[in-house]
């Protein structure tokens, strides 16, 4: 009787273990069969906004992006979401980029060199997920660029860019092309080198080529080196200023050109409102032309050509905006009231002869000579009509007088006032890329990788742009000492420019993103973004305490199950920019992310971080998540827990016992890994095994009793 009561008690031990572990096991059999076992796998994480597709014999994953590919190898693929598994290391066997694009890899925040693309991802181990962001830009080796062409030509060697009134070719090795809307032609190399480039106008007109701002004399042949990003803008004029083509040359003259070498007195008003003389001396700086023929600098003989019959000729004279023709121009001792032909102290009237940083004036009636012997008087000009706006993103120039680094300039508005009628330019009219009307040119180079541009406006011109900056950046000082914000929209500033050169210098610094805690259960926090979740601007995280209403405060706790609800949380994310600086700034709500953000948070003394949880309200709806935390740092009392909504959180104590934490269904569960298994199937055993003793032992009993 003994005997039977010792094995009913052995098997009613083995039936209660049996009911105890028998949901957790039905739990675990249903996650194996769903989840990779993240301890014997390799993962990697790839931009989720890529598509994945994995190859008929699963060992091939392609990889689609807007500008290309990229093939990643490694055996028995298994594509999850936008997650890739394998039972090997993951090898980047080739990355595909589009016509005219070159790429970078960002493998768990360094970059990958094209060197380095076909080899197996080695600092990858076991069980460790990794994020692979696949970029595509524009290649950087060096550029040069030619303006208001009209078609292209040529191969890889010798490119020609057309005009309507002639062509310029650029010799090399490597060379792609590449345009845009605006007629700006781009040619791109691979390998340092010096291009040889000529510029060839039609008969009957005269070419001018301005190359960094500086006019050249054609054809030509200029060093290049790698890396340079050079502007050619290439203008050709018909020689007789009407519209037909005029017949070659026919006339030649010598022209002795002399510069009045006095000084000239300067009056003007102090800083301090004092009136004060400056003795100037004239400068040399005079351009001639006769009947549109241009005459070289440092030449002394021009050919122009002059219709038969004709007695007298045009002379034009033209110098840079900065400067000025004073008193008269002496042409074979007959005087010439340069005010007759241009008053520089009006507005319209010197406006109406600016063109392109040039101010000029014909004199008509010369008696043709075979000789002319020219004096001029040119000094600096004072008291200018036109502000000269430049600005520039180029890194080289970091340190130079107009450069404003790390955003992206857009000209959206203008407004100035001439012989009391007020001139309003809008966005739309900006829109092109390239303005010029009434006095306004405006040109910003897109083929670039930075902004670059120039704006000829009359003095005194209120001007509004959009100055964004790239993430992880703001706007914090100007050079422009009224700079004023609008509250028109995001990133617009608006400042009136004076007289003459006007360079924008903007201090654009990289600024971190923060957390602004209080709270009384969370003291301080950081927040990283995935990459690409903000393109402009950064982040502030805001976490407060927050009181709900009842039916809240119940639907949370309801949420929680058996956790136990420690504080609750208003946690908001705003995208800011700087007005400036960072005492006023613009600010946009994000609700939701489309990757998730790592938030650590330190709590206050008193709080365990082993022992809570985050209760979730999505987006302050009806649908609530438990997020369990990443990791705990008991030194600092910090916990790290990701999220992709920002609204009202809770701090919960978990109260359950491990295996009802265990089984419980939530957001962020850990999957069931192979111990859990390797646990089920050694208590099986155990209990098998103690069956079979113990009929074992009950056979044996019989036998010795009979």
């Amino acid at each position: 009787m003994k005997e039977k009561l010792k094995t009913v008690a052995l098997f009613l031990v083995l039936a209660i273990l049996i009911n105890i572990l028998t949901p957790t096991i039905s739990a675990i059999a249903a996650e194996y069969d769903e989840t990779i076992n993240y301890n014997t796998y390799y993962q990697i994480q790839l931009n989720p906004n890529n598509s994945i597709v994995i190859a008929s014999d699963d060992k091939t994953a392609t990889i689609n992006y807007d500008n290309g590919k990229a093939t990643i190898t490694g055996e028995t693929l298994t594509k999850r979401g936008n997650e890739l598994y394998s039972t090997s290391k993951f090898n980047v066997e080739s990355v595909v980029p589009s016509t005219n694009y070159n790429c970078q890899i960002w493998y768990a925040g360094s970059e990958i060199t094209l060197d380095t693309l076909n080899t197996n991802l080695s600092n990858l181990t076991v069980g460790e997920r990794k994020n692979v962001d696949f970029q595509f830009e524009p290649k950087q080796s060096g550029r040069v660029t030619f303006s208001n062409a009209t078609s292209i030509s040529g191969n890889e060697t010798s490119m020609t860019i057309s005009y309507e009134n002639g062509t310029a070719t650029i010799e090399g090795t490597g060379l792609n092309t590449a345009s845009d809307d605006g007629g700006k032609y781009v040619y791109t190399y691979d390998t340092p080198q010096v291009l040889a480039i000529t510029v060839n106008s039609k008969e009957g007109y005269t070419s001018r080529v301005y190359y960094s701002g500086n006019q050249i004399s054609t054809p030509f042949n200029l060093p290049i080196n790698a890396n340079d990003n050079i502007n050619f803008d290439v203008n050709f004029d018909k020689d007789n200023g009407n519209n037909t083509p005029q017949t070659p040359t026919n006339k030649n003259a010598t022209i002795n050109l002399e510069h009045f070498t006095g000084t000239y007195e300067h009056t003007y008003t102090d800083e301090e409102g004092v009136t004060q003389t400056k003795t100037e001396n004239y400068e040399i700086g005079a351009d001639i032309s006769i009947n549109g023929y241009m005459l070289e600098p440092g030449d002394n003989k021009l050919d122009y050509y002059l219709e038969t019959g004709k007695t007298e000729v045009t002379f034009t004279f033209s110098t840079l905006w900065h400067l000025r023709y004073y008193d008269t121009v002496s042409i074979n001792g007959t005087p010439y009231n340069v005010s007759d032909y241009l008053n520089y102290d009006n507005q319209k009237q010197w406006l109406d002869h600016y063109n392109g940083q040039i101010v000029g004036f014909d004199i008509n009636n010369v008696p043709v000579a075979d000789t002319y012997n020219i004096e001029v008087k040119v000094g600096r000009q004072w008291g200018s009509h036109i502000a000269n706006f430049l600005w520039t993103g180029d890194p080289a120039q970091k340190d130079g007088e107009d450069y404003i680094g790390n955003a992206h300039l857009e000209m959206i508005g203008l407004e100035y006032t001439l012989d009391g009628t007020t001139y309003t330019y809008t966005e739309e009219e900006f829109s092109s890329g390239s303005f010029d009307k009434d006095y306004v040119e405006y040109e910003s180079d897109e083929s670039l990788n930075y902004d670059e541009g120039s704006l000829v406006i009359p003095a005194g011109s209120k001007v509004t742009m959009r100055i964004t900056p790239k993430y992880g950046y703001q706007v914090v000082a100007s050079n422009m000492g009224d700079i004023e914000t609008t509250d028109n929209g995001v990133c617009e500033f608006t400042f009136e420019v004076g007289g003459g050169a006007a360079y924008f210098v903007a201090d654009v610094v990289k600024v971190e993103d923060v957390v602004k805690a209080t709270s009384d259960k969370v003291s301080s926090g950081e927040i990283a973004l995935a990459n690409g979740s903000l393109t402009t601007g950064t982040a502030i995280l805001s976490v407060n305490d927050i009181e709900l209403d009842s039916d809240k405060i119940s639907d949370f706790e309801e949420a929680a199950g058996d956790y136990k609800i420690k504080s609750y949380l208003d946690i908001d994310l705003d995208q800011v920019f700087y007005r400036g600086s960072s005492d006023s700034v613009w600010s946009n709500r994000i609700h939701e992310l489309d990757d998730y953000a790592t938030i650590t948070l330190k709590l206050e003394d008193g709080i365990d971080g082993n022992d809570i949880v985050i209760v979730h309200n999505v987006n302050d709806g009806d649908k609530y998540e438990i997020i369990e935390i990443e990791s705990y740092d008991a030194e600092t009392n910090t916990i790290t827990f990701k999220t992709k909504s920002f609204s009202n959180y809770a701090i919960a104590s978990k109260t359950t016992s491990f295996v009802a934490e265990e089984t419980k269904t939530t957001t962020g569960t850990n999957p069931i890994t192979g111990d859990n298994i390797i646990m089920f199937i050694s208590i099986f055993a155990i209990a098998t095994l103690g069956v079979f003793i113990t009929i074992k032992f009950n056979k044996n009993n019989k036998t010795r009793k009979h």
